[in-house]
């Protein structure tokens, strides 16, 4: 029973190996290439990942320029994640106020939180709830992005937020009503 148990915790840190990133620089030959992936942690489940291939004309010039190369192109990334980051809390501190009419009603509310993989709103009035859009694979396939390269809200992060929008107040307006007992023993 203890050896199916600890099989069990192998194989589940075998997989969790395989699922995520290794940090830190690793080089690998891809192809005749020389190509490199650096992974740092975030927090619990999510990673900031470079993946690229080094110049030729750098490999060339041996081990030492190739990871100079690696890197100098690795703290460009994390000059990138350090602005995005701001950026973010920015959006989080300051929030946007967003409109919108919906089945005739006029929805206000504030985008609270974007990143490049969701877009999070807070309705205001006529109703108070929230809602969230996720920006994922298929949006990417679609060219759709929170942000723009310069790191504004793009126009789909506005439809998205528009659409977050209606969805809290459709959420919010059909709320189930609060259990009876619940609400006679709160007013006691």
């Amino acid at each position: 029973m203890i050896a199916i148990f600890i099989k069990e915790i192998k194989m589940a840190q075998e997989l969790e190996e395989l699922i995520l990133p290794k940090e830190g620089l690793v080089f690998r030959e891809d192809f005749g290439k020389v190509k490199f992936t650096y992974s740092e942690k975030i927090e619990e489940g999510t990673y900031h990942e470079v993946h690229e291939e080094v110049p030729s004309n750098i490999v060339k010039l041996g081990q030492e320029k190739i990871r100079s190369y690696a890197l100098a192109r690795i703290e460009e990334h994390k000059k990138e994640w350090r602005r995005c980051g701001t950026i973010e809390d920015n959006i989080r501190k300051n929030h946007i106020l967003i409109k919108t009419k919906y089945k005739g009603k006029l929805l206000e509310g504030r985008i609270v939180e974007a990143t490049p993989l969701f877009i999070r709103v807070e309705l205001d009035k006529p109703l108070k709830g929230n809602g969230i859009m996720n920006f994922g694979f298929g949006s990417a396939m679609m060219k759709r992005y929170v942000f723009t390269e310069n790191h504004e809200i793009s126009s789909a992060g506005y439809d998205a937020s528009y659409r977050a929008l209606k969805k809290a107040y459709e959420d919010t307006l059909h709320q189930p009503v609060k259990d009876l007992v619940e609400v006679l023993n709160t007013s006691t």
